[in-house]
């Protein structure tokens, strides 16, 4: 397969997969912040499809192209072993850790009286540093190894 075809290919897979990632997690940041119980419920449910049926596969075909790429024309860089850890890490966050913090707000936002205050606040801090993370490392994935000297001409 062409280079630059192969290239393409894994940057719009990494568009699809970063926008797709921060626009759920600035949405749901949103619905926790505005404390909507219902809202936050039924997006939540609505957005393990958008996981399954766009980021799952974006994810699959970035890090396949990527892997290719970087195996074919570079051999086994840095770079190559970063971007595995970074699909690894926020893999198990955004299908593990993200889902529970999540579900665990929608339970407290839902049935929320005033003891539930404090439990809520922590849950909102814990998720926001877990979007956080997860936004930081994909970003770090996405940019700086792209200079003259990683790429082909």
């Amino acid at each position: 397969m062409d280079y630059t075809l192969l290239k393409y290919i894994h940057i719009v897979g990494a568009i699809i997969l970063v926008g797709s990632v921060f626009t759920i997690d600035a949405m749901t940041l949103r619905l926790i912040l505005s404390k909507r119980g219902p809202g936050l419920k039924v997006f939540y449910l609505e957005s393990k499809f958008i996981e399954r049926a766009i980021i799952v596969p974006s994810s699959l075909i970035t890090t396949l192209s990527g892997i290719i790429m970087a195996v074919r024309w570079f051999g086994w860089p840095f770079w190559l072993s970063w971007g595995l850890f970074v699909v690894a890490f926020t893999g198990f966050t955004g299908s593990v850790t993200i889902p529970k913090a999540k579900r665990q707000l929608v339970e407290l936002i839902n049935a929320s009286t005033p003891d539930h205050e404090a439990a809520i606040r922590r849950l909102t801090i814990r998720f926001i540093l877990f979007i956080a993370v997860d936004i930081a490392l994909l970003f770090s994935a996405a940019g700086p190894w792209r200079t003259s000297r990683f790429t082909k001409a």
